[in-house]
């Protein structure tokens, strides 16, 4: 495939639980391709590549007013972080802003 590693950050996500080898700590592999690299299958891959840029549901998200915002490529914010430092435009909260869940807890 011809990539390299590019950069590996250490330590990168933590985990409640361990894993069987006793870890709960994950590492990042950021890699990229080689400059001399060719195509293994000509044209073999035209879609997303990362879940967010396939996701187009769009995340209600409310404020401690009662304003709700949709969240997502199409929403009034393309993810959370924008919003909150937007802030509210009925109260200017800042945040945090909680998850709408359209699931009733009993």
């Amino acid at each position: 495939m011809n990539l390299e590693i590019e950069e590996k950050r250490s330590d990168f996500n933590k985990y409640v639980y361990e894993t069987p080898l006793k870890k709960n700590v994950s590492d990042l592999y950021i890699i990229k391709v080689k400059p001399n690299s060719k195509e293994t299958i000509p044209n073999h891959y035209f879609g997303p590549l990362y879940f967010r840029e396939s996701n187009n549901q769009l995340q209600p998200y409310k404020c401690k007013c009662e304003q709700t915002y949709k969240i997502g490529v199409t929403g009034d914010f393309t993810s959370i972080e924008e919003l909150e430092k937007a802030g509210c435009s009925k109260c200017n909260y800042s945040g945090p802003f909680l998850y709408d869940s359209s699931i009733k807890i009993e």
